[in-house]
């Protein structure tokens, strides 16, 4: 079976005690440690999360990467009572139809051990058989078995990128003129570096604060902020070829700031956007 690239593991992907794979999953390998039927697993899930459950494989590449992610973790399985461990997926009585517990739905990719399933009771539990590279069996679910579960993952921390001509400061990117313009031509200029670039508009302590290390760095000459609408100026310096940053009103000449939102690599728009 062909196997297509997966996300990579990335820093804070689950809750310990869940251990992270590929493709951002959660798994929590009970070993030998705990055992019980496929109910006091599902139970025992749950007591370690409060978003676990027996683990369920609900596509083909989430079973690829369970079943190799197991092998390559115990290939002898010396860790592994043998059969096991149990998963989220049980019998329809005795139909030998099988369905996730969290969704009751069918289940549609199978990695059955050959001649299986084939269990006389009804209601049997899904295990994975650790002797047969972690193939499928079905089994009495009142039988004590170790078990596998999964929690969601948590997001990966965003990404963002700026346009050419910017600079990444947190989660925006600014970028400085030289150009002696009014207020309206600098507001022009901005929006021409880019099609969502604006003269900066300070929405958070935060951002101010950023923005603070950013002017230090790139005016030498002085930078000062000033609200033609609230009539303050909070001065840096009162050099006169400064930086000039605001958020509306009538300006005199200045050099020109301009600021766009940072973007994140799936080009998703950060929530906390400049309005």
């Amino acid at each position: 079976m062909d196997v297509s690239p997966r996300l990579p593991i990335y820093d804070g992907q689950c809750d310990p005690p869940f251990q992270p794979i590929q493709g951002s999953k959660c798994y929590f390998l009970s070993y030998s440690t705990f055992k019980g039927s496929w109910q006091t697993a599902q139970q025992l899930c749950r007591l370690s999360h409060p978003k676990a459950y027996l683990a369920e494989f609900q596509d083909l590449e989430e079973l690829i990467d369970a079943t190799l992610f197991l092998s390559n973790d115990d290939h002898e399985c010396r860790s592994w009572s043998t059969p096991g461990p149990w998963i989220g997926g049980m019998e329809v009585g005795d139909s030998n139809t099988f369905t996730w517990a969290s969704t009751n739905s069918t289940i549609q990719n199978f990695n059955w051990a050959e001649g299986r399933p084939n269990s006389a009771s009804s209601n049997d539990g899904i295990a994975l058989d650790c002797s047969m590279e972690f193939k499928w069996i079905d089994l009495d679910n009142s039988m004590e078995l170790p078990f596998l579960c999964e929690i969601p993952p948590n997001p990966p921390a965003p990404t963002y990128t700026c346009p050419e001509g910017f600079d990444l400061v947190g989660k925006f990117c600014f970028a400085t003129g030289s150009q002696t313009l009014t207020w309206d031509q600098a507001q022009s200029y901005c929006s021409s570096l880019t099609g969502t670039g604006k003269l900066v508009e300070i929405q958070t302590e935060e951002e101010l604060e950023q923005l603070k290390i950013y002017l230090a760095d790139n005016c030498p000459g002085g930078c000062y902020f000033a609200d033609a609408d609230k009539d303050w100026i909070t001065p840096f310096s009162l050099n006169p070829d400064c930086c000039c940053i605001g958020h509306g009103g009538a300006w005199s000449t200045a050099s020109a700031m301009a600021v766009e939102e940072g973007e994140d690599d799936a080009d998703e728009e950060v929530d906390e956007a400049e309005k």
